[in-house]
């Protein structure tokens, strides 16, 4: 016989292995401590999903400026220096360089 924390007993000859006593328990903790209806209906969104920063026009613009003609003093084009010069030319408001680095992967 296998018994799990919260007593709930199981037959000797259960042919389900020990993991569903194991979730029963974690059921049961979750339930006394968030409360049946957070179980049931899942937990409720405090804030609004975030809006992209990067449209068509702007990832657009992003383009035009790695094929456009670098800063002076610079070899090539860095990911923070793209993000850098997005910032300067206004076409966001804030960025980062890995936001810029994952761009690409999203469209191809």
């Amino acid at each position: 016989m296998l018994r799990s924390a919260a007593g709930f007993v199981a037959p000797a000859n259960d042919p389900r292995p020990r993991e569903h006593l194991l979730s029963f328990d974690n059921l049961l903790k979750c339930l006394s401590i968030e409360g049946s209806e957070v179980r049931l209906e899942g937990k409720k969104l405090n804030d609004l999903p975030t809006l992209p920063k990067f449209n068509r026009k702007s990832k657009a613009k992003l383009i035009a400026t790695c094929l456009g003609k670098l800063p002076e003093g610079v070899g090539k084009w860095t990911l923070q220096l793209l993000a850098d010069q997005l910032l300067q030319l206004r076409v966001v408001d804030s960025t980062h360089a890995e936001t810029i680095r994952q761009m690409p992967k999203k469209s191809a």
